[in-house]
């Protein structure tokens, strides 16, 4: 899971889904039937994300593997035709995802007795660790993908650091001021000219959150 977590860091914007990550390893040893059903949702969370993000209307109960394919179709890529290939195999590692979950999952519906202490046994311990590197692989390639091929509108121009107050306050408030010698510099203003891209990944996922805030706040 660390390439997973890689990512995140680069892409601060998907952190919320740390959250499952934890549990897939809290769970990976002792109930892979639970560390299976975390990876599902996982996988379709950042579909469902991606498809929200191009305003691509998604139906409710709809399968992983449909999921998938709507993720994939909302990249514009030159290279359609590989691209549909490559979200037809990644997709069918979806599908598999959900039939897995099926047969060894107990959240869904209720299971005997039996069946619930024999569940992790329905698959052995190569499958597993094939089923969650798979499924780390495909959520890194979505989000990376989705990263370099968003919406125009999520695409933030130059920033120019005096003119993000509101952003470098919040920085500075949360990571104080950093001390050389005799010389003292703001978190934020060490942050953009030593690491720009680190500085406006932040500020998307500062932005975001403002404007989630507000939208909570008219509802």
């Amino acid at each position: 899971m660390d390439k997973l977590r890689q990512v995140i860091e680069e892409y601060p914007r998907w952190q919320d889904l740390t959250v499952y990550i934890d549990r897939i390893e809290l769970f990976i040893e002792s109930d892979f039937s639970s560390a299976q059903e975390n990876a599902k949702a996982l996988l379709e969370s950042i579909a469902q994300e991606i498809c929200k993000q191009f305003t691509i209307e998604v139906e409710k109960n709809i399968s992983i593997n449909k999921l998938l394919g709507k993720a994939f179709n909302c990249f514009d890529n030159p290279n359609k035709d590989i691209l549909r290939k490559m979200s037809g195999s990644l997709a069918t590692i979806g599908e598999q995802l959900g039939n897995i979950r099926n047969d060894i999952g107990i959240t869904a519906h209720g299971k005997d007795l039996a069946t619930i202490q024999a569940r992790n046994d329905n698959i052995d311990k190569t499958e597993q660790e094939f089923l969650i590197s798979s499924t780390v692989t495909v959520c890194v390639f979505l989000i990376r993908y989705h990263e370099r091929h968003k919406p125009a509108s999520e695409t933030i121009a130059s920033l120019e650091y005096d003119q993000q107050q509101d952003f470098n306050d919040y920085l500075d408030s949360k990571y104080g001021f950093i001390e050389m010698g005799d010389y003292t510099y703001t978190a934020s203003e060490v942050l953009y000219y030593v690491d720009y891209e680190a500085y406006k990944n932040e500020y998307i996922s500062f932005d975001n959150a403002q404007i989630e805030l507000n939208e909570d706040m008219k509802d």
